[in-house]
């Protein structure tokens, strides 16, 4: 039914846009001309195209030819009368039929003297910007420049909040002298940048094999893969000696394996093959030792009486099975087994704490115990067997990690692992844990506002309990325990839901949930571009908190949507329209000139949207927007002519980047071949594209920071000092980093 409505709003709209006086009497805004036929291509043109018939078919000479009667028409038109650059681009042709080394060389010389034509010279330099050796020389400067960032950042900040005289001085000077050390210790072997670098000369290898400089790139080339396989080396050490303290040995002989591969064996791996040897020969005898105690202390009663308690156990439902088991006549060493099928009866039952005792009574270490204490004790550490013991740890987990992040900061989790000898890394720490003292008080103020951080094991634990005993013996203690941890992450659906589940729920801090829950909802469809989520996440807040006060204001957004919905809404700004004047010429969207001179009516800031089929909106400076319908004919030239601005921009501008939007180009094209007598009313075929002027986008002047050094200010609570210091800005990743890492 809402779609319905829509689609009968958007059909009125559309209808009373063809309309020029729905606001009483108003000077009409647009004046069309037909729309001019595409001229025939002139002798510049045709000879254009023979010349790329001939560099197509491999003809040099008739090419050349052609060339120079292309550069000789071109001198003899008029300026605007053809497409500029025609000449520049014949020679690319002629230059890319004499080879590669030839249209280098053709790159170079028209990006020195400059053309009439930008999408060339952006054509021209990015090819160049591809040149392997290029590519590895900006990957050297870049590798260079980040070694220089890491270091002189690391030391410009302590160094100047020591020179302004801060609260730790002795330790901030302490802090900076011994920084250097930690730095060059943490600099990988070999890095992304060195690694990119050395794709990029193993490419030119194998492009250029018997160029002069290959001899000096094939001993880089050496140098770089002796490196990358000692890093590589050394990490497969680092996981594998990992997975050896983990209680992995065969994993960590693996990495053993890997890593012997790569640079051949050495003192570190053979001692990580023998400890990983060790740990398994000690675990296959340890497997050995306790098959042989079971086997030598079973006789045949015990086996029986383990037999009739196994049946009972897999025939019968938890309780009869405990039940059968205080019936059987079992033997002193399988009181074990009879309590442990008792505990899981108690289970049944839903006596939770009791099953959890029983359980840990078995689980007890005794010299008299029996393998069912394994058992028990793997149940008891089991968060599915046992969500309550689960909950109850990870409460201890949550007061554990508070408790070290208030009297220790950054080094809750513990000091950072270096790989430097003993004393150098306390010494390197000693700064960071007097300042983690001192500001203690500071993270006291700070933890009502923190806390919240340290209740997600809480939460997964809780959830569980819930999941797995609805309804349990200690519900209202996890309910009360997640609500409240829901609510400090500002989580309001799932606060609401456990609150919902407590027992006696008060009714305005439920209203308070609710609202809570609602205004988040009305904010997530505000940000949504289709119209059917928007209505639906409308719809569902008026229908599900009809007592909050958000349910009118849903009503109302909703109501409002119907009405005001259209298929598109592809804005085109005064500012590009006054960028681009053809867009708005009488054979295209034909708007007044009076609209941009301040005579009368005047265009505002916003411009022209695109709502539909050849409907448009046109933005008015102090009045309500006028609609109007643009001729099928004028309308396709103006989209064609909005497109290929696109393009041309996008070709030479480097600051333009693409912006993917299939619906846009869908309409677009449906436009262009004139098929749009019907709308399109699928929620998903809406656009929302913006197109906006150069100054719009990017200002009068172009920004960033040239320079790699910016100036930083910095300083707080939470070290103690103020700093003005200069910082080397480090290179930005380059979009395929992530394949060298």
């Amino acid at each position: 039914m809402r779609s319905c409505r829509a689609s009968s709003a958007v059909a009125l709209l559309l209808i009373c846009a063809g309309c020029g006086g729905a606001h009483g009497p108003t000077p009409e805004l647009l004046a069309h001309a037909r729309p001019r036929a595409a001229p025939l291509p002139g002798p510049l043109e045709l000879e254009a195209a023979r010349l790329a018939t001939l560099v197509l078919a491999e003809w040099p000479d008739d090419a050349a030819e052609s060339a120079a009667r292309i550069a000789t028409l071109e001198a003899e038109t008029e300026p605007g009368a053809a497409p500029p650059g025609l000449a520049d681009n014949a020679a690319e042709l002629l230059a890319a039929l004499d080879g590669y080394e030839a249209y280098l060389e053709f790159a170079r010389q028209v990006l020195e003297r400059g053309s009439d034509d930008p999408r060339l010279e952006r054509r021209l330099q990015r090819h160049l910007d591809a040149e392997p050796l290029v590519r590895a020389e900006v990957h050297n400067a870049a590798h260079r420049r980040g070694e220089v960032a890491a270091v002189f950042n690391r030391l410009s900040a302590p160094l100047s909040r020591a020179a302004l005289g801060g609260v730790m001085l002795p330790i901030e000077a302490g802090r900076a002298a011994l920084s250097a050390l930690l730095i060059t210790h943490d600099l990988p072997e070999i890095s992304t940048r060195e690694r990119q670098e050395l794709r990029a000369y193993e490419e030119f290898l194998a492009r250029h094999p018997d160029a002069p400089e290959s001899a000096e790139i094939a001993e880089r080339v050496a140098a770089y893969r002796e490196r990358l396989a000692l890093s590589e080396h050394d990490e497969a050490l680092e996981v594998g000696e990992r997975a050896l303290a983990a209680g992995a040995p065969r994993l960590a002989m693996l990495h053993v394996e890997r890593a012997e591969r790569l640079a051949g064996p050495d003192e570190r791996s053979e001692a990580l093959r023998i400890r990983s040897d060790e740990m398994l020969a000690e675990r296959d005898r340890l497997l050995r030792a306790s098959e042989q105690a079971e086997d030598a202390r079973r006789n045949p009663n015990e086996l029986a009486a383990e037999g009739q308690l196994a049946r009972a156990l897999l025939r019968d439902p938890p309780l009869d099975a405990a039940q059968r088991a205080e019936q059987l006549p079992v033997p002193l060493s399988q009181e074990d087994e009879r309590a442990f099928v008792a505990a899981l009866g108690l289970r049944a039952r839903g006596d939770e704490d009791g099953f959890a005792d029983a359980l840990g009574i078995i689980a007890a270490p005794s010299p008299d115990r029996t393998g069912m204490s394994r058992h028990a004790r793997w149940l008891l550490a089991n968060p599915n067997d046992n969500p309550y013991g689960a909950f109850r740890k990870a409460l201890g987990v949550e007061r554990s990690a508070t408790q070290r992040w208030l009297w220790l900061g950054r080094y809750a989790h513990g000091r950072t692992r270096r790989d430097l000898p003993r004393p150098v890394e306390w010494l390197l720490d000693v700064p960071g844990f007097a300042i983690s003292l001192i500001t203690i008080p500071q993270r006291m103020l700070q933890f009502s506002s923190a806390r919240g951080r340290f209740g997600q094991p809480v939460i997964l634990a809780g959830e569980r309990y819930v999941a797995r005993r609805p309804g349990g013996t200690h519900s209202e203690e996890v309910h009360a325990a997640l609500e409240t941890r829901y609510a400090r992450q500002e989580h309001w659906s799932g606060a609401l839901r456990h609150y919902e589940a407590r027992e006696q729920p008060d009714p305005e801090q439920l209203l308070e949930y609710r609202s809570q829950v609602a205004e988040r909802a009305l904010a997530f469809a505000g940000q949504q571009t289709r119209i059917d989520v928007r209505m639906s996440i409308y719809a569902s807040v008026a229908r599900d908190y009809p007592d909050t006060p958000q349910a009118a204001e849903a009503q109302s957004l909703l109501r409002d949507l119907v009405e005001r919905a259209t298929p598109q809404e592809i804005r085109v700004s005064r500012g590009f329209l006054q960028e681009h004047p053809a867009l708005w010429q009488p054979d295209a969207l034909g708007l007044r000139p009076e609209l941009f001179d301040g005579d009368g009516d005047e265009l505002s800031e916003e411009g022209i949207t695109l709502l539909g089929q050849t409907a448009i909106s046109i933005a008015l400076e102090d009045r309500e927007p006028e609609l109007r319908r643009v001729p099928l004919e004028n309308f396709a030239r103006f989209v064609a002519l909005l497109e290929e601005i696109s393009y041309e921009r996008l070709v030479s501008d480097t600051r333009e980047r693409p912006q993917p939007d299939p619906q846009r180009d869908l309409f677009f094209e449906r436009a262009r071949f004139g098929l749009l007598e019907q709308p399109d009313m699928r929620p998903s075929a809406g656009s929302h594209a913006v197109f906006l002027s150069s100054r719009e986008k990017y200002g009068l002047v172009r920004r960033g920071n040239p320079l790699p050094v910016e100036f930083v200010i910095q300083g707080g609570l939470s070290d103690l000092g103020l700093a003005a210091f200069p910082r080397v800005r480090p290179p930005a990743a380059t979009p395929d980093a992530f394949l060298y890492r």
